[in-house]
């Protein structure tokens, strides 16, 4: 029998692409809301996001289940399953958690936290931290690089904009 060196050649080319091909995929998962947009996410973990208009969130779908990161930016309200820690990272800060409910807001230098169930640990990305609770909000102080934590009403299992509803305070208007 002749050896068709070609036909080996070409097989072992395929096999090596196919490995090189399942190590180095992409497992990111990329999701975004555009303009006059909601979507909800369902996680690997069975936690649940909610991602409001011009928004993007991104996380490794292979990973997800043993190190439960994500990449935000824009806003979204988290309702998280209980177990391991659950971290959120913003261009404004990070907000690590364990079982709760939350939302998040990093938008250009703006940065925000509201805790509407559980607890939820936050960093802002001049290294302040901050503990917050049921019915506190964080936001960063601009000024001071600080994080300004304050008591808020928490009347709805989730924020009104989920629903819809924006409500504005001391916020300027840019034409």
């Amino acid at each position: 029998r002749k050896f068709n060196f070609v036909r080996w050649a070409s097989a072992a080319a395929a096999v090596i692409a196919l490995l090189v091909w399942f190590n180095l995929r992409n497992h990111t998962s990329t999701v975004i809301a555009l303009a006059g947009e909601r979507l909800t996410v369902d996680l690997p973990n069975q936690s649940h996001v909610v991602l409001n208009a011009g928004s993007t969130l991104e996380y490794d779908k292979k990973k997800f289940t043993r190190e439960r990161k994500l990449n935000l930016k824009g806003e979204a309200f988290f309702e998280v399953m209980h177990g391991s820690s659950f971290t959120v990272h913003t261009d404004g800060g990070v907000v690590k958690v364990l079982g709760t409910k939350f939302n998040v807001l990093s938008r250009g230098e703006r940065f925000e936290v509201s805790c509407l169930e559980g607890k939820v640990g936050v960093e802002n990305e001049f290294s302040a931290q901050a503990i917050i609770e049921k019915g506190m909000r964080c936001v960063t102080d601009a000024k001071t690089k600080k994080l300004d934590t304050k008591t808020v009403a928490v009347e709805l299992d989730v924020p009104e904009w989920t629903q819809g509803k924006f409500v504005f305070e001391n916020q300027p208007l840019k034409i």
